[in-house]
């Protein structure tokens, strides 16, 4: 069910996030935003947004105006998003670890905590999409109704993308530990072979040298 406690969210665009071992719990973590089905790759760092409630004012007045979803999804972020933890700067390269909005929004006298366009800019545009969609429903949808975010056509396009590019990353790193395998076998192999290798030279000189014994008799015979 909604709350007015703060929700915690990671995006499936975030390459933190390990897609292919939450399998098919990926596609119900877009439409429930469950965290706990989340699962993460070995020592990444994910990003986490920290996603509240518009009230209903401040979601008229800057969210409902806008003249399309994008730019719908775009206000709803700049106004829920109070925190983001682990999140690249776009612009610089540099990791932030605490990331806080710098600017204010006046609501009929109020003044609530926003994101400033500087601080957009500092953002991947595929995170402010997808976590301002789960702000825009989180905040239009009443509070005694059940979690629902239906995933639209680009979050659905970078999902396939993520678990394609994902995909393929495992599979190259499968086949990279398959040959080194393959090679450190090669050169056990190689390295037992030796002695034997050694053995078998030994006894071919043990022979050859038998085999001219007989040469020698025959000289022997032949000055008598």
């Amino acid at each position: 069910m909604h709350s007015v406690k703060p929700l915690i969210v990671y995006s499936i665009a975030d390459t933190a996030i390990d897609l292919i071992a939450m399998s098919e719990d990926g596609a119900r973590y877009m439409s429930n935003r469950d965290p706990s089905l989340v699962k993460f790759v070995a020592g990444a760092a994910p990003t986490e947004f920290t996603v509240n409630r518009i009230d209903s004012d401040a979601f008229a007045a800057f969210v409902e105006c806008e003249s399309s979803l994008p730019l719908q999804r775009r206000a709803a972020f700049r106004l829920a998003v109070s925190r983001i933890r682990n999140i690249v700067d776009s612009r610089t390269g540099a990791l932030i670890a605490d990331f806080v909005p710098s600017d204010k929004r006046q609501v009929y006298g109020n003044m609530i905590d926003a994101m400033s366009d500087e601080d957009l800019r500092r953002i991947p545009p595929a995170f402010i999409d997808e976590i301002g969609e789960v702000a825009r429903m989180r905040s239009f949808l009443p509070l005694a109704s059940a979690d629902s975010f239906h995933p639209h056509a680009t979050l659905r396009h970078v999902f396939a993308a993520r678990l394609t590019s994902q995909g393929a990353e495992q599979l190259a790193k499968a086949r990279s530990l398959a040959a080194s395998r393959k090679s450190k076998e090669s050169l056990a192999l190689a390295k037992k072979a030796k002695p034997g290798a050694k053995a078998t030279d030994a006894t071919a000189t043990g022979k050859a040298t038998k085999r001219r014994a007989p040469a020698k008799k025959a000289r022997k015979k032949r000055s008598k």
